[in-house]
């Protein structure tokens, strides 16, 4: 019996989920999850972020999800040092409000893309479907394929 051939292509991004609520990291992961590149571990925001992250085993962490609520003091000053350190790297962070002072506060520490929890959803997804692509292309130039 003869069935046709499918590759399963290799999840390209693999995802850090920093929460201080396990079920919200939960429902990211499955939210992003649906994305076929995309693997998620889910983390405590409490968690030293950097050790985590140089701690991480092959895959590396490509993209590190914040889940600003509620508001940890240190997290940004922890971007700023995974930005210098780990590159490259997509930091993308959720937040209840993203007013002035926040979208400031995160450009400064080096987050990419600060997002509405609320209204922001379908964005975070297609951000991290682009990231995918844009990874999956330079991994086929760097073999050659393209």
């Amino acid at each position: 019996m003869n069935e046709p051939f499918s590759p399963v292509r290799p999840r390209i991004l693999r995802v850090l989920i920093a929460t201080q609520s396990a079920p919200m990291g939960a429902v990211l992961a499955n939210f992003l999850d649906d994305l076929a590149d995309i693997s998620c571990e889910v983390v405590s925001l409490t968690d030293d972020l950097y050790l985590t992250l140089s701690r991480a085993q092959p895959p590396v962490v490509n993209v590190v999800l914040l889940d600003l609520e509620p508001w940890p003091a240190n997290v940004l000053h922890t971007v700023l040092a995974m930005k210098d350190r780990v590159a490259p790297l997509l930091v993308l962070a959720l937040a209840h409000s993203v007013g002035k002072s926040m979208q400031r506060r995160c450009r400064e520490a080096g987050v990419d893309h600060l997002l509405d929890r609320t209204a922001d959803l379908g964005r975070l997804q297609s951000v991290m479907a682009d990231y995918a692509q844009t990874q999956r292309s330079t991994a086929m130039l760097m073999r050659g394929v393209l």
